[in-house]
């Protein structure tokens, strides 16, 4: 079957022991367990193209006899001799097509079109996205069949073998094109605006004022091998020289096959924290004056790194809208393998590698050397004096937002796909009655505990050391937003209580920067554990750069809006934003750009507490300084009285910290009680007597709570 053909082509594409564990755990699904153990015979509804096996022969062994008399194609993109056309007229007899493609993505020679025996006839699809999809729908006296997938309209695509150079594509076969197909793009066809291909010399590579031929599309770099790759817009001839410099190194680059659009060098580069360019140069044996072009570099593990961020985005993003039974189920799993990753796999997040010695190295840097920490009051007030904030575009800016992964979900983007992928209309067509959807469910309560149970279980990891130990630090970024978007998200969609939503968000903010773990009593926080961890190893720039870099900050800032309702969720509000304000390990390397591209996809209200961070901080720090000059007497006073704590209640100690009681105690020698302890992060027993003042219960610090309350709900 075709599962099994894929199965064996990913076992050839990931030869290495990081890469290979792809298709043993894809193995391990109960879905392709299934479609693997099937002994179904006959040809599957799926081919790949394989070394020694392109589309086109084995489309062409399936319908050997096959005649058709039309051909109407769906295409991105085209090659310059249309290759596929005539194709199809040599195997199959065909004598006409149509073809649907971006006029800016074909790159036919109407010298060769004219060529073909084939009266084939260019439309433009319009819209508001370059067309994407890949559709070849056949008819003739033979009946009708479609192939569709992700081929092109191109040699490479269909007809050249996989071994010398050809694509590795995936298509479906249809023995009869099915009508619903037909009926969709059929409209395509019979509206599309028909355009005539520009010749080579005036087409869209030299059309532009730089006269560019062969423009750069795509470089990448691979640390694995260290060969960097560049793609041009076209085939390079051979003959030509390539040259590449990048961070002040020249190579030369060799094309990976004859008259290729792909050429490769060698460099021996370290991965950046910050964007690299390549500068270009191609010269031909024309001896016209070489062209030079600058292009970024993509990173094959930032490339890797973002595809598994669009998945944890794309299930994450699940949890805005209610589902049925099913679907609610399979959701509940993805969620727990995600943790899982999260909290296991730091190869699946890795950090750009940043040469430098060791930390005690560093501590010798000149002080005028130093990188000065970012002042996170001068950060918060230029926030409030950024102008436009929400609604406004800095696409253009210099510094472009680069989010994943949890981040996507958190800051979504306003847009509605992305450019060159097709923009379909869900609306039924004129005279056709729309689809009968399926009734969503709210969401059950068994789901919901499943869910609780698991989120839980994350928190409790995540705070561990373990985790802490041997994170990356893009993980520790993407781990300790993760229950709180899940909250946030969740509670809109009725996956997730606000109680729970609060309790998940009150677990992460005490971890990240209160909890004081009996191993390490000498770390306030898994924050400063794992920042001193990457400054112990050397790598104090990877953690600056990644974790500092506002974006984790925001998202903590933006979590403490929405759910937060009520008394007590509004005072821990406030302490959860004062500690927020103090972390200058989050924002040691952003600046005032990247903060005014996140603040328009911030929550509404969030501009608000961050305005008044400030305010509840000094608030905050003046009601511990009375508790601090008064807790003796303050004790003394409640302990004669044999004072009742009451669940909810604020507690206070001088040493401890906050807390909050969970049940009812009377302040009585011997008697114990359950407390929500923040230096911990959960819930401990302790004595009811002699550690802790019932703040709640003191009429004067009870005013000044209610004062700090009362502002936050202004």
């Amino acid at each position: 079957t075709w599962v099994q053909d894929l199965m064996e082509q990913l076992d050839v594409w990931c030869p290495g022991t990081a890469d290979h564990d792809v298709p043993e755990r894809l193995r391990r699904l109960p879905s392709i367990e299934s479609a693997l153990a099937s002994t179904a015979a006959g040809a599957g509804p799926v081919i790949l193209s394989r070394p020694g096996d392109s589309l086109s022969s084995q489309i062409a062994r399936r319908w050997v006899g096959r005649r058709f008399a039309e051909a109407k194609i769906l295409t991105g993109s085209t090659d310059r001799d249309a290759a596929f056309l005539r194709w199809l007229h040599d195997s199959f007899g065909v004598e006409r097509a149509s073809v649907v493609v971006d006029p800016g993505n074909s790159s036919f020679d109407p010298v060769s079109l004219a060529k073909l025996h084939v009266e084939v006839k260019t439309l433009e699809a319009g819209g508001p996205t370059p067309l994407h999809a890949k559709v070849c729908w056949l008819s003739g006296p033979d009946g009708s069949a479609a192939i569709m997938g992700s081929a092109n309209c191109s040699w490479s695509a269909w007809l050249r073998d996989p071994a010398v150079g050809g694509n590795i594509e995936a298509v479906a076969v249809y023995e009869a094109a099915p009508e619903e197909l037909v009926n969709e793009i059929s409209d395509l066809f019979d509206e599309g605006k028909a355009f005539v291909p520009l010749p080579p010399e005036t087409d869209k590579t030299e059309s532009h004022a730089s006269g560019v031929r062969y423009s750069v599309t795509e470089i990448t770099w691979d640390s694995r091998d260290c060969k960097l790759r560049i793609r041009f817009s076209r085939d390079v001839p051979i003959t030509s020289k390539v040259t590449v410099k990048i961070d002040g190194e020249v190579a030369e680059c060799r094309p990976l096959r004859s008259t290729s659009a792909t050429w490769s060098a060698t460099l021996s580069l370290q991965q950046s924290v910050r964007t690299r360019f390549a500068t270009v140069t191609t010269a031909s044996e024309t001896g016209s004056e070489p062209e030079v072009q600058r292009h970024w570099v993509n990173s094959r593990e930032d490339l890797i790194h973002a595809a598994h961020g669009r998945q944890i985005e794309d299930v994450i993003n699940g949890l805005r809208r209610q589902a049925i039974p099913e679907e609610q189920q399979r959701m509940v799993r993805e969620l727990h393998r995600i943790g899982a990753v999260l909290l296991s796999e730091p190869e699946t997040f890795p950090d750009p590698v940043v040469t430098g010695g060791s930390w005690q190295e560093n501590e010798k840097t000149e002080p005028d050397d130093e990188v000065k920490p970012v002042d996170p009051a001068t950060l918060i007030r230029s926030m409030t004096d950024i102008p436009g904030k929400r609604g406004a575009d800095y696409s253009g800016s210099p510094v472009g937002v680069s989010l994943f992964g949890v981040m996507r979900a958190l800051f979504p983007e306003d847009f509605e796909g992305p450019v060159g992928d097709t923009v379909i209309d869900e609306s039924p067509p004129k005279g056709k009655q729309a689809p009968r959807r399926t009734r969503q469910r709210a969401i059950s309560g068994p789901v919901r505990n499943r869910l609780r149970a698991q989120m839980e279980k994350f928190i409790d990891e995540f705070r561990g050391s373990s985790f802490g130990e041997k994170c990356s630090a893009r993980q520790f970024v993407q781990a300790a937003a993760y229950p709180l978007a899940v909250g946030m998200i969740g509670a809109q969609g009725g996956w997730v209580s606000n109680d729970d939503a609060v309790s998940w968000a009150r677990l992460v903010f005490d971890t990240l920067f209160q909890r004081v773990s009996p191993r390490e009593p000498e770390y306030i926080g898994v924050l400063q554990f794992v920042e001193t961890r990457f400054r112990r190893e050397g790598k104090q720039e990877v953690f600056r750069e990644v974790v500092g870099d506002g974006t984790l900050w925001l998202t903590l800032l933006c979590s403490l809006g929405g759910v937060w309702n009520g008394e007590r969720a509004a005072f821990e509000r406030a302490l959860a934003l004062r500690s927020v304000r103090g972390a200058t390990a989050l924002i040691g390397s952003t600046d005032n750009t990247r903060i005014a591209e996140l603040l328009p996809k911030m929550r509404e209200g969030a501009e608000v507490l961050v305005a008044r961070a400030l305010e509840y901080t000094e608030k905050l720090d003046s009601l511990e300084e009375a508790l601090q000059s008064q807790w003796q007497e303050l004790l003394s006073s409640q302990q004669a009285e044999e004072l009742v704590h009451e669940p909810e209640d604020l507690l206070w100690g001088p040493n401890a910290g906050w807390a909050i009681a969970r049940q009812s105690a009377a302040m009585k020698l011997g008697e114990k009680m359950d407390i929500y302890l923040k230096l911990r992060a959960k819930i401990v027993r302790v004595m009811a007597s002699g550690f802790y003042v019932n703040v709640t219960k003191v009429q004067e610090l009870r005013e000044m709570i209610d004062a700090l309350v009362a502002n936050e709900t202004d």
